[in-house]
């Protein structure tokens, strides 16, 4: 079987220079996330000559493991290293062949785009002999490690450990959820790429304390990722489903663990997955729309829909108590020869010739009608998600009514920001919902007898998804009233991969599934979901928080690219990188793709309102948990809130730094408050595992990378001429 990986993009690669050597930069960012016999490995050295060289920089040694990375946080380790070690060295860092790397970097929620779809140019790395100039740096990073974690708190929480903490934000039961009838959400720490291997990934990606939550929260309904070839014998590639016996058995486990929490589960599918374009040589007839390295299985040739319905068929066939499936035909996979266009033309001569609402319909289509036929009352929701506004009328009505149409309840909304129009695709709190869009779409599906569902984000989302919930309690609270009068959609989804912790705003959401004549107001569920602190001065700041957060420069590709998920711990650069912001992955210094459709000057401004504002909130929120016990609930509140405030502010400033070091100036004082705000978040994190984390991306910034952040920050003032020590050291 060939394998898939990104190019090697020739003499392009990152250059850490706060390090003497690429070897130190990576014993120093995997220290205490991979054991040192495994750096040994990678190296080709000693364990003992890697105790050495991490002493020499400052490192903890012996090294204390913390949290289990090879397992839970890949994604991690694999964007750590991505500058730095080659494919070979990055499968031995990891524990995994190279067709399992191929695979994650295909298949874990496009993690080959969030990279760049390209490898930087990374010769092997191995044993170093320094110079003298070498030695002094590797003396000076000594010393200002050291420093830096004299200033920290010790770890009293370790990465991954959660469990503890899922009822901390829940009060009370639900009562009657008698409005949307399916209250859907993914996992918080489920493993997306493939976790139905063994018991120990599910019991990971599903926890009981976790099920437990979700019942009490009213949660009924569970997504996870899924993909036919993995789960289904596939008549086009049979070595693609090795392990789908195993895979169906695990998913069987599921389908009853959850059971016991009055919980469904849905599977999402995403199909028919594209293969590399070597398979088409031999089957040239089953070529659909061609994209880096892969083709399309057509669905307008009969093989590719027997495929479909036969996999259906066989999946729901196989799955007894399965809620059912969730389908998404156009998105950043190629699936069907239309789900990577806008809808005008594919370059698939056969499927040109055919409207694309007709190939969106006929995958569903074949999905539905093949799962039906194995169980004859199977569910499917049907997203619009990609799908050109155009084609939305001629889509639903070519699906069965009996599948339920969901629709993005934010998607098409237009707000003026800074003097600039933009327009929600997905992903928005700060753009409130519902728009006419969506409103349209579940008028249109109801007309032509399909049951509806909104989708949202509720907690966090792409604006900021490193923290388990925004304190924007009313921005929610509007946007979910706003559904109740206007939309009535009969189910809801609660975000993506992200946004699925047991918080506050969950609570708040629980008593707007009961109906009644009036909604309870804020006041009276903020004096529920935080028992204790005076519920003005909490209202207050939550005030505060909400219309700060609503200078938010929205826009798809600012959410995607812009730094607010890694700010504290992104490196600064006092000369361009050159490189490309990716989705979610990696910003590097990329102001341009940052902004997207605002100027810089307004972009820039936008995230100062946003940082000054929640600021203010912050204050008001200090003030009011001051004389009040700060149990659980009410530290991650703070802890939350805290952290947001230091990713506003650090974007604010690393847009300010880049736009002025290309103009020639140099910021000390940014650098030196950047040091700063990564130490603030390395001390939150010491004491609470959900900082930095979502499950698809799962950490995007750890202790380590933190701890380098500083350093970096201490080496430009160092090499610009600042001597002086930030006051926290």
């Amino acid at each position: 079987m060939d394998l898939r990986f990104p190019p090697i993009a020739a003499d392009r690669c990152l250059q850490f220079e706060h390090f003497p050597t690429p070897t130190q930069c990576m014993i120093y960012r995997n220290w205490e996330l991979v054991a040192p016999q495994r750096i040994a490995k990678v190296l080709g050295i000693t364990e003992a000559r890697v105790n050495a060289l991490a002493s020499d920089m400052g490192l903890s040694v012996p090294a204390r493991v913390h949290g289990d990375f090879l397992k839970n946080g890949y994604v991690t380790l694999i964007r750590a290293n991505w500058h730095l070690l080659p494919y070979e060295q990055l499968c031995t860092l990891l524990d995994i062949t190279p067709a399992k790397l191929s695979y994650l970097l295909a298949e874990d929620d496009f993690l080959d785009i969030k990279l760049g779809s390209i490898k930087p140019d990374t010769p092997p790395l191995g044993d170093i002999t320094l110079n003298d100039a070498q030695k002094e740096q590797t003396k000076w990073i000594r010393r200002i490690t050291e420093q830096t974690l004299a200033a920290l708190p010790p770890i009293s929480a370790e990465p991954f450990d959660f469990n503890p903490h899922f009822h901390d934000g829940v009060v009370g039961k639900p009562g009657k959820c008698d409005r949307f009838g399916i209250r859907m959400c993914a996992s918080y720490c489920a493993l997306y790429g493939d976790p139905f291997l063994d018991d120990e990934l599910l019991t990971h990606s599903y926890p009981d304390a976790l099920l437990e939550a979700y019942r009490d929260l009213g949660i009924n309904a569970l997504w996870t990722q899924a993909v036919l070839d993995t789960l289904t014998p596939s008549p086009f590639q049979p070595q693609l489903s090795v392990g789908y016996e195993k895979r169906l058995a695990m998913i069987n486990k599921l389908i009853e663990k959850l059971g016991r929490y009055g919980i469904k589960l849905y599977l999402y599918l995403n199909e028919p997955r594209a293969l590399d374009i070597s398979f088409f040589r031999d089957h040239p007839e089953l070529c659909g729309a061609k994209e880096r390295g892969l083709g399309a299985l057509c669905v307008c040739t009969e093989p590719v829909q027997k495929r479909l319905y036969d996999g259906a068929k066989f999946l729901a066939e196989h799955t007894p108590g399965l809620g059912g499936f969730l389908t998404i035909t156009s998105s950043e996979n190629l699936t069907n020869c239309y789900s990577r266009t806008d809808g005008t033309h594919t370059d698939c001569p056969r499927c040109d010739k055919v409207p694309p609402a007709e190939i969106f319909a006929l995958v569903n289509r074949l999905l539905f009608e093949g799962a039906r036929a194995a169980v004859p009352d199977f569910h499917m929701i049907a997203w619009t998600w990609g799908w050109p506004g155009w084609t939305i009328p001629d889509a639903i009505h070519g699906i069965d009514s009996a599948v339920d149409i969901m629709g993005v309840s934010e998607q098409a909304v237009k707000k003026n920001i800074g003097g600039v129009t933009t327009s929600v695709l997905d992903y928005s709190i700060s753009v409130e919902g519902p728009g006419e869009y969506a409103l349209a779409t579940f008028a249109h599906a109801r007309q032509e007898g399909h049951r509806t569902f909104a989708k949202i984000q509720a907690n966090n989302s792409w604006e900021m998804s490193a923290v388990p919930y925004l304190p924007v309690f009313e921005k929610v609270y509007r946007h979910v009233s706003a559904l109740i009068e206007k939309g009535k959609p009969d189910g809801l989804m609660l975000g993506w991969t992200l946004g699925g912790y047991p918080t506050p705003t969950l609570v708040m959401l629980r008593r707007l599934y009961e109906k009644s004549e009036t909604l309870p107001t804020l006041s009276q569920l903020y004096a529920e979901m935080f028992p204790g602190p005076d519920t003005e001065a909490l209202g207050k700041a939550f005030h505060l928080f909400s219309e700060a957060f609503d200078n938010f420069p929205f826009d798809i590709e600012v959410a995607y690219h812009a730094p607010q998920h890694y700010a504290p711990s992104n490196l600064l650069f006092d000369t361009p990188t050159g490189f490309t912001a990716t989705m979610v992955g990696q910003p590097y210094d990329d102001l341009d793709k940052w902004r997207s459709i605002y100027p810089a000057p307004i972009f820039i401004d936008q995230f100062r309102r946003v940082s000054d504002g929640w600021q203010k909130g912050l204050a008001v929120l200090k003030e009011a948990l001051k004389d009040t016990e700060m149990t659980p609930t009410l530290q991650m509140l703070w802890d939350c809130a805290l952290v947001c405030g230091n990713h506003f502010r650090s974007t604010y400033l690393e847009c300010l730094f880049v736009r002025e070091r290309n103009d020639g100036v140099f910021r000390d004082d940014i650098v030196a408050e950047e040091a700063e705000l990564a130490l603030s978040e390395a001390a939150v994190m010491a004491h609470n595992p959900t900082i930095g984390y979502e499950s698809s991306n799962h950490y995007f910034y750890t202790r380590q990378t933190l701890l380098e952040k500083v350093l970096n920050c201490r080496y430009l003032l160092k090499k610009h001429g600042y001597e002086s020590v930030p006051e926290r050291f």
